[in-house]
This record gives C-alpha cells, sequence and structure tokens, in this order.
C-alpha cells in the first residue's frame, strides 16, 4: 500500500510539473507501464486466507470462569447425558471436560454480518491515471 501510494504521489507530481510536451509523452507511457504492470502483478499475487475465528471462543472464554458446579447446572441446560457428566467428573481435569461436553452440545452462533469490503487502492490509482488528459498543445495534465 505504501508503494502504491509513493506511485501516484510520484506520478501526480510528474504530470503536473511543467514539462515539454516530449516528457509529458514519456510520463504517460511510463504510466500506462505502471498500470499494466501492477494490474498483471494483481492477478500474480497470492492473498493468504484470513484465519478462521473459533465461533465457540467467547463461550470457552465464558465457561472457564465458572466453577464446577455453575458448569454442571449449565451442561444439564443444554443437554448433556448425566452419564457423560459422570465420566466428565471421572477425567483428570473434570471441569475441561465439562466445558468441552457443553460446547459439544451447544449450538454455533450465526456468524456477524461482514462489513462491506475496502476500497483497493490499486483501483483507485487505476481510475485517477486512467481519467487524466494532458493538454494538446501545453505541458499540463488535467484530471
Amino acid at each position: 500500500m505504501l508503494l502504491l501510494n509513493r506511485t501516484r504521489r510520484v506520478l501526480l507530481l510528474l504530470l503536473t510539473a511543467p514539462q515539454d510536451a516530449d516528457k509529458v509523452a514519456q510520463i504517460e507511457a511510463a504510466a500506462e507501464f505502471l498500470i499494466a504492470a501492477l494490474s498483471a502483478g494483481e492477478e500474480a499475487v497470492a492473498v493468504a486466507p484470513e484465519p478462521v475465528a473459533d465461533p465457540m471462543a467467547a463461550l470457552k472464554e465464558e465457561l472457564a470462569g465458572l466453577k464446577t458446579g455453575a458448569l454442571n447446572k449449565r451442561a444439564r441446560e443444554v443437554g448433556v447425558d448425566a452419564d457423560a457428566m459422570d465420566d466428565a467428573a471421572d477425567e483428570d481435569d473434570p471441569k475441561a471436560a465439562l466445558i468441552a461436553l457443553i460446547v459439544a452440545a451447544s449450538p454455533v452462533p450465526e456468524p456477524a454480518p461482514e462489513a462491506e469490503p475496502a476500497v483497493d487502492p490499486l483501483d483507485t490509482l487505476k481510475e485517477e491515471l486512467a481519467g487524466m488528459v494532458s493538454l494538446p498543445g501545453t505541458q499540463e495534465c488535467i484530471p
């Protein structure tokens, strides 16, 4: 993103600075080449997938703060079998076993609605540069 912002500033400075017509044509050609290179590179860059959040993380955190008696009550509320609760009590870590039973018996919460996607700075740069036109017979470019 830093590269795109710097590229945008440099191109705008070059295109708005006093230049002869030959220099403006060179700058415009370089801008077109840069846009094409960025477009081609955009397809080649592999985006790492975002880590998937545990939908039950909040429930696990809440349950970790409860005492065993409260966990037993919660397990009965979500429908955990009494025999499974007895088996959990016999485990090395009965609290962790109860939490696992409660999490397994609890419904997965609905995911939060997704936020609107962020504006891609590359698209913004392409739009800005594509909209610039050099004035014939002058050294200026206008948006």
